[in-house]
């Protein structure tokens, strides 16, 4: 049997029928169906921006809650909503992809180039 879900969370129960008989229902199961990928704000490094220092830099940004995010396929540290990773920069132009990925494997995948310039 097919079962078309909506968008957002819905309730599914289930019931057995043979004949004459039919059971209760059974207890409810919620499930979330996402069609989009997670929100993912880089707050730093901004696109085209020169750093001059230190070379250790905390990318940062925020996404939805319960989503991993990778920089550069490290994962990073989530805290609620926000992402932060430490990156080692090298001199001249440096690019990250920063990919946010939900439960349900949905992705939403950003590029950044900027510079270091010690």
């Amino acid at each position: 049997m097919e079962i078309k879900l909506s968008e957002g969370d819905n309730i599914i129960k289930a019931k057995g029928i043979s004949g004459q008989n039919e059971s209760e229902f059974s207890d409810s199961v919620t499930v979330g169906y996402k069609k989009e990928g997670p929100k993912l704000d880089i707050e730093q490094p901004k696109e085209g921006e020169t750093i001059k220092e230190p070379s250790q830099y905390d990318v940062k940004g925020k996404t939805d809650p319960d989503t991993t995010v990778t920089v550069n396929d490290f994962q990073a540290i989530i805290s609620g909503d926000k992402f932060s990773y430490i990156l080692t920069l090298v001199n001249g132009e440096n690019n990250i992809k920063i990919v946010a990925t939900d439960a349900a494997g949905n992705k939403t995948e950003k590029t950044v180039k900027f510079n270091y310039s010690p």
